[in-house]
């Protein structure tokens, strides 16, 4: 009897290891990225350090020796544009500006012309992410410890553990949110012939905040991204 049950039992895992082998498919496999992270905007602050660093990036695309010889043209804004991009604008100008940059009233005068562009995208929906390691662990001991106060001689203290546990569950799920709003912001210089500098940043914002972001006066470049 027992030999029958061995044999079955190496039919069955022999079974499921050609299963698992199997590397034909019709279409390729879907396989998550490495993990990472991205800001998010949530402020007009950190639209001032996006236009702070992008007028480094830019200056120093130039080289020390010429960052001051190339008079710059910041182009305007749409006739109703976006919240964001009215301050981008401003805030990128004062940025180059302060930084010792020669920015032109006139794009006549100037020998590069900065463009940026700002691509928002509306995921349809997205999973929530999964509880990090550690958290229904922490949580039931914390919760078999909280079982054992009605024995403990200062019952008061049981307030600690309570308070462990909301800390602890409040850090263990604070990246378990799928965020399901993102913008795409490019800053070009160019000249006359070419593109000079090229840098696209891409970031998270609150979903509603997206008339922050969305031109108020021409149709806007906008993708829906289905699925995650």
């Amino acid at each position: 009897m027992n030999i029958s049950k061995g044999v079955v039992l190496c039919a069955a895992l022999s079974v499921l290891a050609a299963c698992g082998s199997n590397n034909n498919l019709t279409y390729p496999r879907a396989t998550m990225f490495p993990g990472t992270e991205q800001q998010k905007l949530q402020s007009a602050s950190h639209w001032e350090v996006l236009a702070q660093y992008e007028s480094e990036q830019i200056l120093s695309s130039f080289g020390e020796a010429e960052a001051g010889t190339r008079p710059l043209f910041l182009n305007s804004p749409s006739e109703n544009p976006a919240p964001f991009e009215r301050a981008y604008h401003s805030l990128l100008t004062s940025a180059l500006v302060g930084a010792g940059a020669d920015v032109m009233l006139s794009p006549e005068d100037a020998l590069m012309n900065i463009h940026y562009d700002v691509q928002v995208i509306e995921h349809d929906s997205r999973e929530g992410l999964p509880a990090r390691p550690g958290t229904y662990t922490a949580f039931f001991v914390a919760a078999t410890g909280l079982g054992d106060t009605q024995y403990w001689t200062h019952q008061h203290l049981a307030l600690i553990p309570v308070a462990m546990t909301v800390d602890l569950w409040n850090n263990f799920r604070k990246d378990t949110k799928a965020e399901v709003t993102e913008v795409i912001i490019t800053t070009r210089v160019q000249d006359s012939r070419q593109i000079t500098h090229s840098d696209s940043r891409v970031y998270y914002f609150n979903p509603k905040d997206i008339a922050h972001y969305r031109d108020q006066g021409r149709t806007f470049n906008v993708v829906t991204a289905g699925g995650n």
